[in-house]
């Protein structure tokens, strides 16, 4: 309690999140499975160590550089101890992304797209028989009872857009309103759980859609890129890619925003800055004065 109300508490945390602690909305801080330290949630510390593993594999395969990919090693390891179940399913899938993207979008790798297709649904059904009958009861258990708050959370996001479709609710809207719209079913206030419903209820609709348009332009101009660029480096574009899908999945159903939590946001400035960058450089004309559509800075 003396970390959370100290100076250094303020700046690690974030203003807004202790507010919300002092507020009467603690957050998983009394949870002793999840309780993420200075991140308060280890769902929330999974996201930013998930994302940040991506990032570094593609920095590791643009850079060239072994020591990216061994901090990628290790923030992937360390998911594993946060207990998130969001955060374990990602980090078997997210690798994958980035791996089998390069590999399907390039030329002769679009004809197993199809065939991919169509036995993606009899795997994930083999697999979730499977996990069904490996995976410890408690961890059944304890995914039910999440996707029963968050059930409680969505059915009151609903009750209150019908209310307020356009408008939304006002920045603060939702801490003043969503205790009374729940009739008190979980007992204390709880964030949206979901990034387009808390744009929906700070912004308005058009917020929303914004939302939706940007995580959209985010993920075609990756596949895109991942599509265009030399071998080595579409799997970079590729890992990049599956950096931002981790953040936005993640967002889908977690008390973070479109860019996580103050302590996300520098790796995803950064990635979306390389994916800006990205045109101007294909273009940057080369010491001959043709443009150069090399690969970008394979070494550092």
């Amino acid at each position: 309690m003396s970390f959370l109300r100290s100076f250094v508490g303020r700046i690690l945390v974030g203003t807004e999140k202790l507010g919300n602690f002092f507020g009467g909305s603690p957050d998983n801080v009394f949870d002793v499975t999840k309780s993420g330290g200075q991140w308060i949630n280890a769902n929330t510390a999974s996201m930013f160590l998930g994302v940040a593993a991506c990032a570094f594999a593609a920095a590791a395969i643009r850079f060239r550089k072994r020591s990216f990919f061994l901090i990628a090693v290790l923030a992937a390891v360390a998911v594993v101890p946060t207990g998130s179940k969001s955060g374990l399913v990602l980090l078997v899938t997210m690798p994958l992304i980035g791996v089998l993207v390069p590999l399907l979008v390039r030329g002769p790798g679009r004809i197993w797209i199809p065939p991919l297709l169509a036995i993606a649904f009899p795997v994930f059904l083999m697999f979730k028989h499977v996990l069904n009958e490996r995976i410890p009861e408690t961890f059944v258990n304890d995914s039910a009872s999440s996707l029963g708050t968050r059930g409680v959370i969505w059915e009151t996001a609903g009750t209150l857009f019908v209310e307020n479709p356009f408008l939304g609710l006002g920045f603060g809207g939702w801490g003043e309103y969503f205790y009374w719209a729940s009739s008190g079913a979980l007992g204390r206030t709880f964030p949206p759980h979901n990034i387009f419903i808390a744009a929906w209820s700070d912004m308005g609709v058009a917020g929303a859609i914004v939302l939706a348009v940007f995580v959209g332009a985010v993920l075609v101009a990756h596949v895109r890129l991942t599509a265009q660029t030399p071998k080595r480096e579409s799997f970079a574009w590729g890992f990049g890619l599956a950096a931002f899908l981790w953040l936005f999945i993640h967002g889908m159903a977690d008390a973070v925003t479109f860019y996580g939590d103050l302590r996300t946001i520098l790796i995803p400035a950064l990635l979306l800055g390389l994916l800006i960058a990205e045109p101007h450089r294909r273009d940057a004309p080369t010491p001959e004065g043709k443009p150069s559509h090399l690969p970008a800075m394979t070494s550092i």
